[in-house]
């Protein structure tokens, strides 16, 4: 059968492709063979149609535009592009000849940058950000903004895009913005609003209207305004003061030589600029101060959330009670606050390490211990541990003084050291009656001695300090041997 066009560059692509040819050459054009082929074909056809017209944006006439701007330098989408003006909407042809239309009511804010770091061109960065609803796109990427670069000494002269019968000439940044203003109405709503860096809410250490920052992996300035955040170069990123809920700084008490900035949105996003060097973290500092922006992890409340009450306007922030304190210094209540908890958790780690094993609840947790606690412990125990080592000694030497007068063969009262209750138990010669007896005698002596000797007495029997004993009766062994030595 004949090779259909639709499958010769699939045929030709590969050696699978080849042996594929001659299957389909082999078969009859009646065959089941060559109906299949035919199949494929119509599908492979009909499927490189269609991507053919999904690829290709939808030209536009410009010749119809009331302005046009051939070689004018975009940073995104990047390149040289053609903008045209049109009455209600802006069109950008790239070089790829694909067509951006932007209309006039997509565009949310322009900002106007200028005084960039380690800048040697004098440039000057016009951004259009888009509502987030916009849906425009370059081929399959979606944009959130444009930003066009000129320079400071530039000059421009164009149609005016509302009047024919006049021009706009002067500094490039300068004619740019006054053609897309003719867009808008002032004091109408729901129209773009403008912004510029001012030198009075923020200027760097460096006194330039940006820092140096990374977003994810990207390096690019971040310029702090009155009315939002902008992020240049790429990904350019505005975020208005209106639908910010927090800041925070992160690794700013750190020894690390740079910082992150963390900035919460109402709908829960977090946007976060790092590697920031220290040496801005005042200048960041003070135009949080300036903004009266919240500092630190924002609380879930329902009100903070996206939609009409989260997107209220900075303002009305500004109006709440805590913007009537006139000592509101949200970052240096920040700092105390982790200030608290880097000295909680250093005299924590000083209490020292417990396991699971010492708790004798079971319950896994750690129960801690006073440090003045433990040492009063430790102290008594070894005050103890002294005195039981003097007793001992004591007792020893009074058992060996014992032995040696009985071996002398004179009986002796012993006082023996081992019993708690300071007593004394009496030892007798074999001539005397039972240790029991002797017990009882004792007992009995001490009840009537006290009662009949002592007139002062309750009739208690009195007690006699164990260690006094023990050096009396040590007294009494010596002078017994010295008087009677054998």
């Amino acid at each position: 059968m004949k090779i259909p066009r639709a499958l010769e560059p699939l045929l030709n692509a590969s050696a699978a492709g080849g042996r594929l040819r001659d299957v389909v050459v082999a078969a009859e054009d009646q065959s089941e063979i060559a109906a299949v082929v035919r199949l494929v074909a119509e599908a492979l056809d009909e499927s490189t149609k269609g991507a053919v017209q999904e690829s290709c944006a939808p030209t536009v006439d410009l010749t119809t535009a009331c302005s046009i701007i051939e070689e004018l330098h975009f940073l995104h989408p990047r390149g040289k592009q053609m903008l045209a003006f049109f009455r209600d909407r802006l069109v950008i042809k790239t070089k790829a000849k694909q067509f951006i239309t932007v209309m006039a009511a997509d565009i949310e804010d322009v900002v106007v940058l200028d005084s960039i770091p380690k800048d040697q061109k004098n440039r000057v960065l016009i951004m259009l950000n888009f509502r987030e609803d916009a849906g425009i796109k370059n081929g399959n990427t979606r944009m959130r903004a444009c930003v066009i670069q000129v320079t400071g000494d530039q000059q421009l002269d164009i149609q005016h895009p509302k009047d024919a019968s006049k021009r706009l000439s002067g500094i490039a940044a300068v004619v740019i913005c006054q053609a897309i203003g003719t867009f808008f109405k002032p004091g109408v709503a729901d129209t773009a609003a403008f912004h510029g860096s001012d030198a009075k809410i923020f200027r760097s250490c460096t006194d330039t209207a940006a820092v140096e920052a990374y977003v994810k992996a990207r390096n690019g300035f971040l310029f702090p305004l009155q009315h939002g955040l902008c992020f240049l170069e790429s990904p350019p990123i505005f975020i208005h003061t209106g639908k910010i809920r927090s800041v925070d700084f992160a690794r700013a008490n750190g020894a690390s030589a740079t910082f992150d900035f963390q900035v919460h949105l109402r709908n829960g996003a977090i946007e976060e600029f790092s590697n920031i060097s220290r040496h801005e973290l005042s200048c960041i500092q003070n135009w949080v101060d300036t903004l009266r922006l919240p500092v630190g992890f924002p609380e879930t409340s329902g009100s903070d959330q996206g939609g009409p009450d989260g997107e209220a306007a900075a303002g009305d922030e500004a109006s709440s009670d805590d913007a009537s304190d006139e000592d509101f210094d949200p970052y240096t209540k920040r700092a105390k606050i982790q200030k608290v908890e880097e000295d909680n958790s250093g005299a924590e780690s000083s209490l020292g390490e417990f396991t699971s094993d010492d708790d004798d609840d079971g319950d896994g947790d750690c129960e801690l211990v006073d440090e003045e606690d433990m040492k009063l412990s430790d102290l008594r125990k070894h005050l103890e541990t002294e005195k039981e080592t003097k007793r001992m000694d004591i007792s020893k030497t009074v058992e060996t003084q014992g032995m040696v007068a009985n071996s002398a063969g004179e009986g002796y009262v012993r006082t023996d050291t081992r019993k708690g209750n300071g007593g004394t138990d009496g030892e007798r010669d074999e001539s005397d009656e039972s240790d029991e007896d002797f017990d009882v005698e004792q007992d009995s002596d001490c009840d009537s001695g006290n009662n009949s000797g002592d007139d002062s007495s309750d009739g208690d029997c009195e007690l006699v300090d164990e260690e006094d004993m023990k050096l009396s009766h040590l007294q009494k062994q010596l002078e017994a041997e010295k008087s009677n030595p054998s």
